[in-house]
């Protein structure tokens, strides 16, 4: 249903959930200079209970680890880079650390599982902060 090149809007007249869904709201929000967006079927969307609906709330996002190994021993460096290089891979790895994208909820709850798996206690690790849409858009 989604796909990484952004979000599916809805332009469903009548939706009982439109003032809560983020499809709805970042439809009604467009601005005239935005020439095309890719918008849902409305015959596909249902009534209360509408697969695309995707709730319009906020949470806290993290940028940049760029003080994440200041205090670390280069063996316990090591292991974490190892650990995260491991599981967000190359690219995303290194935008994650520069601050280029943006760490979700439940990728600043993994990161602080393996500091804490090997022993680092630095509860603020990163550069910066910002409230987003839950679904990343």
């Amino acid at each position: 249903m989604e796909r990484r090149n952004g979000l599916m809007h809805c332009c469903r007249a009548g939706c009982p959930r439109a003032g809560e869904c983020l499809r709805q709201i970042a439809f009604q929000q467009l601005e005239e200079s935005v020439e095309s967006v890719r918008v849902l079927n409305p015959r596909r969307a249902q009534d209360e209970d509408c697969p695309y609906y995707l709730k319009a709330e906020k949470v806290l996002y993290k940028r940049g680890l760029s003080r994440l190994y200041d205090d670390m021993t280069t063996v316990v460096a090591r292991k974490v880079r190892s650990d995260l290089y491991g599981h967000f891979g190359n690219t995303q790895y290194y935008r994650i650390i520069n601050g280029e994208r943006p760490v979700s909820p439940a990728e600043q709850k993994y990161i602080a599982s393996v500091l804490r798996r090997h022993g680092v206690k630095s509860a603020n690790v990163y550069d910066e902060e910002e409230e987003m849409y839950a679904s990343g858009f």
